[in-house]
């Protein structure tokens, strides 16, 4: 199952790790433009953004399940992931 909001922001469920890893990066990169568009303007409307948080977050988690499980990953992707990581507990973090 994929990982999906209204606004049409799907993190595939299935795949390559690698690939899965990318594209959740890309995705991780446009949220935190929409943030910084959103938090830079008068509009505070934050439900669509809350929404692709947590689509992220959530895919993130599946994610890092399946690479900390998978020893075949290599170790540019686990660098990578590693950031990733990073970045998404500091995003969490300000959630809370």
């Amino acid at each position: 199952m994929d990982t999906s909001d209204s606004q049409g922001l799907t993190i595939p469920a299935t795949g390559p790790v690698e690939q899965r890893v990318e594209y959740l990066e890309n995705s991780f990169n446009m949220l935190c433009k929409d943030m910084q568009r959103i938090f830079g303007s008068a509009d505070l409307d934050t439900t669509d953004l809350s929404i692709k948080i947590d689509a992220v977050i959530k895919a993130f988690k599946g994610l890092k399940r399946e690479v900390d499980s998978n020893r075949n990953c290599t170790l540019s992707l686990e660098e990578l992931f590693q950031n990733l990581e990073k970045r998404v507990a500091k995003l969490e973090n300000r959630r809370s």
